[in-house]
């Protein structure tokens, strides 16, 4: 066999161990991306990016809402913090799910898919995706997972239970209001009938009456205050109805914050109580009452005492 023959036979030995081997890896790889199997092709066709509705419930408690004109709002009408959604449909869709891990019903309540768990149902136009989240994996960055109807549990590789929680406070936006600083034009500031402090607009310059001790400040001094309404951003939620009657039976006293904008139009009139160690506060006209940390109103310089 002459030196020819051998490279002849040589190429064609690597032709067809290669022709093995590639789509062998091919496979290899498909599998460790968790495409093939029934969870992660569910979480492939699912058109996530026109999810207008979901439902999340553990044991009792359900959470649902709706995407309406751009905007997420529970049932009971609360405004959903629309980055909190996207987060959660985002780390659904961009999870990788190996297994299954096991295909027997009965260890489904061993690894907390089963009535115990989290149930997520997202709806797409005429589409839903329902699904069950368990307990935390070998890692606590993982989840155990099923889709509704199914006996196959199957492991996430994302700590899915931090995203989808079955309470309202968790899903309701802790803005109380965003307003473009350039847009305030004057900020009113009083504690019951007193007058506290003002705050007036004047081309690049502000005119600033605090205590009766009138003065000139530029604009650059002000953007610590103008920068506490873009957004103000609440630290939680007053939801508590003797919490509630405290509030409203405080407002004679209470601070209210008054923003304009040109020619004296109203931007927002917020609400504001000391309560020990944190502040509580609404919008007038709104009925939830938010927790605001001390530190966050220190720009307004209120007077307390």
């Amino acid at each position: 066999m002459n030196s020819k023959t051998l490279l002849i036979l040589a190429g064609l030995v690597v032709i067809v161990v290669g022709a093995w081997i590639i789509p062998k890896r091919l496979r290899q790889n498909e599998s460790k991306r968790g495409m093939e199997n029934a969870f992660a092709r569910a979480v492939s066709v699912f058109p996530f990016d026109e999810v207008n509705g979901m439902t999340v419930r553990q044991g009792e408690t359900t959470v649902t809402m709706a995407k309406k004109d751009g905007q997420w709002i529970t049932e009971q009408g609360k405004k959903v913090d629309n980055a909190q959604v996207m987060s959660a449909l985002e780390k659904v869709k961009g999870s990788i799910y190996t297994g299954p891990v096991s295909r027997a019903k009965e260890n489904a309540d061993k690894l907390g898919v089963g009535d115990a768990g989290t149930q997520v149902a997202m709806t797409s136009g005429g589409t839903v995706f329902t699904f069950v989240i368990g307990n935390t994996g070998p890692s606590y960055t993982t989840n155990y997972v099923r889709l509704d109807g199914s006996d196959e549990t199957y492991l996430a590789a994302a700590s899915l239970n931090q995203y989808f929680v079955a309470n309202n406070d968790h899903w309701q936006s802790r803005d109380i209001v965003t307003i473009d600083p350039a847009q305030v034009h004057a900020i009113r500031i009083a504690k019951g009938s007193v007058k506290v402090a003002d705050y007036t607009r004047e081309g690049a310059q502000w005119s600033t009456t605090i205590g009766g001790t009138s003065t000139t400040t530029d604009d650059a001094a002000m953007q610590p205050l103008l920068a506490l309404f873009n957004p103000l951003r609440a630290s939680g939620f007053i939801n508590d109805e003797e919490d509630m009657k405290t509030f409203e039976d405080g407002l004679k006293d209470a601070h209210h914050i008054v923003v304009y904008g040109e020619e004296d139009r109203l931007l927002a009139d917020i609400i504001l109580q000391k309560q020990d160690t944190e502040w509580w506060g609404r919008l007038e006209g709104d009925d939830q009452i938010y927790r605001l940390a001390a530190y966050t109103l220190e720009p307004l310089k209120i007077d307390v005492e």
